[in-house]
């Protein structure tokens, strides 16, 4: 089995030395990212009434914290290349929008990033980065802009999001966050779910897979959109992860990954992996990505669709998030794996395609 859900960095536990540097009075720990943007909602100060713009293809539980507070979200088009463009974002702004929603889709860095900071600050709205992708140096604030990492995505630890501030703020500058106790249950069934993965992979029984799946769905079902604090087990794994790995291993899996897939006649969605980006996962356009998911995933590979058109959406209103539900496929660049890993899931989906 290729994939599946991401690694549990075991060697984090012996490590003494910390290993990601956060800036502490500007940054605040949370146990997941809706955790995150609830605390940023109270910060901002959004209530019942103001407007939240959100690109039109993202994970529903973005929105939740806002619908959840009577918070109204407004959605600006994509293109089929996840670039996010000012111009989208202009169409959809109203005298109530109070927050811009850009999310770094994949760990894939947005080329006009810093045309939407200048826009946003110039007409005084606030700006969100959304899974922004680790960086090899330091974590620090960026101007006109709070960013969120969500670190669970890229080492499988229990918990653990960090937000932080824009540049030149600091916690003083907002209201004071009260914290609720991270969900314990949630962190164990987390934890059980990481036990099992390790022994799928050095006891390839099947059914290992289906109970790490069951326990790590339990464990995020637990999980809210309520201010919790990040455990100390989360704080201790992720502060000590071998980021310097992680970030190195996934370029290259991407870059390796994407060559094989043009060789192979197949189409990356993104043609060429940008040096600053961190990637989640390889994107790839495919006719019938549903059926090709379960071939793959027949076959020992572990597939997705990621992100799918919202419900409360359609494809008038998400032209693009519809396309890509329908066209693409998210193949696995983890850093458990190397160039025998990415050669065989792109061999794999170039037979499948061919032979469906």
């Amino acid at each position: 089995m290729v994939g599946g859900n991401f690694a549990f960095e075991f060697a984090a536990l012996a490590r003494k030395e910390v290993r990601l540097n956060l800036p502490q009075t500007s940054s605040y720990w949370f146990q997941n990212g809706r955790g995150a943007i609830a605390g940023l909602i109270k910060l901002l100060k959004l209530k019942p009434g103001d407007e939240v713009l959100v690109p039109e293809y993202h994970c529903e539980e973005v929105t939740k914290p806002f619908f959840n507070r009577g918070i109204k979200c407004n959605y600006y088009r994509i293109d089929k290349n996840l670039s996010i463009r000012l111009k989208e974002i202009k169409k959809q702004v109203s005298d109530k929008t109070r927050l811009v929603v850009v999310i770094t889709f994949m760990g894939f860095p947005q080329e006009e990033r810093e045309e939407i900071v200048k826009w946003c600050q110039k007409n005084k709205l606030a700006l969100l980065e959304d899974n922004v992708p680790i960086a090899r140096d330091k974590i620090s604030p960026r101007p006109g802009a709070f960013q969120i990492y969500s670190f669970r995505k890229h080492t499988g630890v229990v918990g653990g999001a960090v937000l932080v501030l824009p540049r030149g703020k600091k916690k003083s500058d907002y209201p004071t966050l009260e914290f609720l106790p991270a969900k314990a249950t949630a962190e164990i069934f987390q934890l059980a779910a990481a036990m099992s993965r390790f022994l799928s992979q050095v006891i390839p029984i099947k059914i290992l897979w289906l109970v790490t799946y069951k326990l790590h769905r339990l464990g995020e079902d637990l999980l809210d959109d309520e201010i919790r604090g990040a455990s100390k087990l989360s704080r201790f794994l992720i502060i000590r992860a071998g980021w310097q790995k992680i970030i190195q291993k996934r370029q290259a899996n991407s870059g390796y990954l994407t060559e094989r897939l043009i060789k192979a006649g197949l189409k990356p969605l993104i043609k060429k992996v940008p040096p600053k980006a961190t990637p989640l996962m390889l994107p790839v356009v495919i006719d019938n990505p549903e059926r090709v998911k379960q071939k793959l995933r027949t076959r020992g590979l572990f597939v997705t669709q990621f992100w799918h058109l919202p419900k409360y959406l359609n494809k008038r209103l998400a032209p693009t998030a519809d396309w890509i539900t329908k066209h693409v496929i998210y193949l696995t660049v983890d850093q458990r794996y190397g160039e025998k890993e990415m050669e065989l899931q792109a061999v794999t989906l170039a037979r499948v395609k061919i032979n469906p």
